[in-house]
């Protein structure tokens, strides 16, 4: 008894000191843990707002399902960084999508020993069959959009921005935001023609619609050109590849579109003030 009490005691110690030395245990990081960059990377003016993690297996104390996307894509959200660096997008790799298909919008999902990848300059978490296990807590609250101003989100310089990435738009990766009082502008642009401008007096940001859409549609219907909107909401996603480097506002559904009041036509404008014009008979 006393033999494999001490081979018990010895095998313990021998898991610690490789876990110690190798790095086995994980630590357990918040969003906002794997999305704000140090500081070195901060006054490095070559970083383009990768995760410090990257490449790196973690634990991750998760978030609320707030979207869930074609493509086996969710978004999360942790409600303690409301305001930056609290999204994050996970992708279900796995054959036959068991995180996808086994979590609903406003479960909190939390991930052990998964994967920190960085994809056309999104920060994601990449779950398979073979790292990332989940656990689920469900019932939680689904968030109402942050407001920003259009200066926030700024749209690309001559409709391209090739290297460099604001930090003011980098902690709003794939989190939900809302601007307002916004007329959308000039269309079929970005690396797909399928963006389109969000102006207002205080700048341009750039929307889409791909997640709102079925597949190969470019726009919602509710978006046209010209148009007025009382808000527009999504989720921000940035989007560089091929040289192209720019965020996007991507709109989730009908209830993130909200067209302004119609413009009173002048008839009615000018009945409204009492003057009325007659005909002169000659």
């Amino acid at each position: 008894m006393k033999n494999q009490l001490l081979v018990w005691l010895t095998t313990l110690l021998i898991i610690n000191l490789c876990v110690e030395t190798f790095g086995v245990q994980l630590e357990t990081l918040t969003i906002y843990d794997i999305q704000h960059p140090t500081d070195t990377q901060l006054a490095d003016a070559s970083y383009i707002g990768d995760s410090q993690y990257d490449g790196q297996m973690v634990n991750c104390a998760g978030g609320t399902v707030i979207h869930k996307f074609r493509g086996g894509k969710i978004t999360l959200f942790d409600p303690a960084q409301s305001q930056g660096w609290g999204g994050l997008v996970v992708k279900d790799l796995s054959d036959n999508w068991d995180l996808f298909d086994g979590v609903q919008l406003g479960d909190w999902v939390s991930f052990e020993n998964i994967l920190v990848n960085e994809y056309n300059g999104n920060t994601q978490l990449e779950f398979t069959d073979t790292s990332g296990d989940f656990h689920i807590t469900p019932g939680h609250s689904l968030p109402s959009p942050i407001i920003v101003s259009t200066s926030d989100l700024s749209a690309p310089a001559d409709n391209e921005n090739i290297g460099g990435v604001d930090l003011t738009m980098e902690k709003y990766e794939a989190m939900y935001l809302k601007v307002e009082g916004v007329t959308v502008g000039t269309m079929d642009l970005g690396r797909k023609d399928d963006n389109y401008e969000l102006n207002s007096p205080d700048g341009t940001c750039w929307g889409a619609d791909y997640m709102s859409t079925t597949k190969g549609v470019n726009y919602h219907p509710l978006i046209q050109p010209g148009q007025a909107y009382e808000s527009i909401s999504g989720i921000l996603e940035q989007s560089y590849k091929n040289d192209w480097n720019y965020f996007q506002l991507l709109t989730t559904g009908d209830g993130d579109i909200v067209p302004g009041p119609e413009p009173l036509s002048c008839a009615l404008l000018l009945l409204g003030t009492g003057i009325i014009f007659r005909r002169r008979q000659i």
